[in-house]
């Protein structure tokens, strides 16, 4: 990914870079490009079943659910200065 492209990008999601975060994002980008790439030269990585973590892990830790009376939402949406009906109306971010 070159800088114009990183500029693009940024410019698309509404942030701005300053020189060096562009260099460091091209970097880190070539960087994950790089692994992409090791694991593509895996053998029969397209057999193999997407992990979404990698431990088999048994919680035992977690409280046990109790059921509460939660707020209403006009209760809820005291709190914020940008409510309409139900809602929380907020500024768009995207295209």
């Amino acid at each position: 990914m070159n800088k114009e492209e990183i500029r693009k990008l940024a410019a698309e999601i509404l942030i701005t870079l300053t020189p060096e975060e562009e260099a460091t994002f091209a970097a880190e980008f070539a960087y994950f490009k790089e692994l992409a790439k090791l694991l593509e030269a895996l053998p029969n990585i397209d057999e193999k079943e997407p992990m979404v973590f990698p431990f088999k892990v048994t919680q035992t830790y977690l409280k046990e659910d109790t059921p509460e009376e939660s707020p209403g939402a006009k209760e809820i949406l005291k709190n914020s200065k940008n409510a309409k009906d139900t809602f929380v109306v907020i500024p768009k971010v995207v295209k």
